[in-house]
């Protein structure tokens, strides 16, 4: 017997079940890929044999214009911990914000600065949890007012296209600013 090398499994040592299990699931992925993107241009796939078992090896999708055309968003840095709200891929109408400057003009970090309160404290640790709390509902409540469908941080952004990009700071700041501790 012969050594397979690693991640290589032969073929006729898997059962049939999971043999067909796996043509079908295989099979599955270029048709959802190309119902999912008729409308967005053409999809092609290559499909190969192995032992029986088709297997989609490499699938294109080609979109007319590529990049951000019209529909596609912006492309921003760790989207994760960067989009405050909505989603960057499909934005048509995005917004910065700097968020340390928002954050620093909640109450609730007010507060803190004026107390003096330690980093390493449970009561900053509540504190600073209701800030960011109070930040992102007031984030959506003034990117809804502006007609904005996505806010990032300032310097997230990667790449724009050809849209406008707004700064939302300052409204809210200024709306957090005159906010009272609850």
């Amino acid at each position: 017997m012969g050594k397979t090398p690693i991640g290589k499994i032969p073929i006729g040592r898997i059962p049939a079940g999971l043999r067909n299990a796996i043509r079908s699931f295989l099979l599955l992925i270029p048709l959802s890929l190309a119902m999912g993107s008729l409308a967005m241009g053409s999809v092609s796939a290559q499909v190969t044999a192995l032992d029986g078992i088709r297997v989609a090896s490499r699938v294109d999708v080609k979109v007319p214009g590529g990049g951000t055309e019209e529909g596609r968003g912006i492309k921003v840095r760790s989207p994760r911990k960067n989009v405050l709200f909505g989603n960057a891929k499909r934005s048509k109408t995005p917004a910065v914000l700097d968020y340390k400057k928002a954050l620093a003009a909640t109450p609730e970090f007010r507060k803190i600065r004026e107390d003096g309160i330690d980093k390493d404290s449970a009561e900053y640790a509540i504190l600073k949890q209701k800030a960011v709390k109070r930040l992102k509902k007031v984030i959506v409540a003034m990117a809804v007012q502006e007609g904005r469908d996505c806010v990032v941080k300032k310097g997230a952004i990667r790449s724009k296209g050809d849209r406008e990009v707004a700064d939302l700071t300052s409204l809210v700041v200024s709306e957090l600013e005159s906010a009272d501790l609850d």
